[in-house]
């Protein structure tokens, strides 16, 4: 077993970067915007004769993916990107599937790949192949499927800014699952989630800070004196790692930004480019800390805690 870790940590670890992924016995598979496979401790790794199998014996097959741009009768084909790392681009195939497979999937499965895009900034990107369909992948348990790992057009090293998941990331996956799935029972929690993975999509930076203020303010829940409650509550959601004056001070600036792409007042592009940037961080940043404490404060909380620090 350990001799064919290796020999899969060698294969492919230059080019897609896997080497922290594989780890006692369980291979992780993150495939950032496009379909993933992780169960920590449940997926065992086996061998095959080519030496080009992988068979994974899964208590829980978890595939991924936040969009299906395509499918045929014999394929179902996901573009991703890379957004943060040069466009990069690249596909993968589950074989024997079927568009109608897809929405169902994604939802029961889609707190894995919330909870890596909130652990690491670049998430890793394996190609590969199911040998079943999508339908029959919720009902796997204790049952072998094949996962053909796929190098075509991997030849030269593919550079990435980050994305490794190290024990440390695969740990907080593991840890904050079941959080994130009750988090996305929350209306406020789900619509900030879904503002930023449609920011990640969108072409127009314009139409992209829009959206994140969108998942910004519903975290807050606020609908009056926007600028400055939201400037207030970020600073105080903030707190730990930030001095809350300069926080509030930094959001009251950024909603400006906002405010003049939203009302489609002229912008220096210069400007767009730091809101569009800033934006998305403060979504972002938002969305790990109420996922690091487990739970969204309502208003109440956030204006009693502000009120009653020293």
């Amino acid at each position: 077993m350990q001799d064919h870790l290796n020999e899969l940590k060698q294969r492919y670890a230059k080019a897609v970067k896997i080497k922290s992924a594989l780890k006692e016995g369980c291979l992780y598979f993150a495939v950032g915007g496009g379909l993933g496979l992780k169960d920590a401790a449940n997926l065992k790794i086996g061998t095959t004769e080519d030496g080009r199998r992988v068979t994974l014996r899964a208590v829980e097959l978890n595939p991924l993916a936040t969009e299906a741009f395509g499918a045929t009768t014999d394929h179902f084909v996901v573009p991703y990107m890379l957004k943060h790392s040069g466009l990069i681009h690249s596909e993968l195939e589950v074989e024997r599937a079927d568009l109608r497979d897809s929405d169902n999937i994604f939802k029961q499965l889609r707190p894995i790949t919330l909870c890596l895009s909130l652990s690491v900034e670049v998430p890793i990107y394996i190609p590969f192949v199911l040998n079943t369909s999508w339908s029959s992948l919720p009902a796997f348990r204790n049952r072998e499927i094949e996962v053909k790992l796929t190098d075509s057009g991997y030849e030269d090293p593919i550079s990435f800014t980050g994305g490794e998941i190290t024990a440390e990331v695969a740990t907080f996956v593991d840890s904050k699952i079941a959080t994130i799935r009750a988090l996305l029972q929350n209306n406020k929690f789900q619509i900030a989630v879904d503002a930023y993975e449609a920011c990640l999509k969108l072409g127009n930076k314009k139409i992209a800070i829009a959206t994140a203020w969108t998942g910004i303010e519903a975290i807050f829940g606020i609908s009056s004196e926007l600028k400055f409650r939201t400037a207030l509550y970020a600073a105080s959601e903030l707190a730990e790692a930030n001095d809350p004056y300069i926080t509030f001070l930094d959001t009251k600036a950024l909603y400006d930004l906002r405010s003049k792409v939203v009302h489609g007042s002229s912008i220096k592009e210069k400007d767009l480019n730091d809101a569009y940037g800033k934006s998305l961080g403060l979504l972002l940043t938002l969305l790990r800390v109420v996922v690091r404490r487990g739970n969204l404060r309502d208003i109440s909380e956030i204006e009693k805690s502000i009120l009653s620090s020293k």
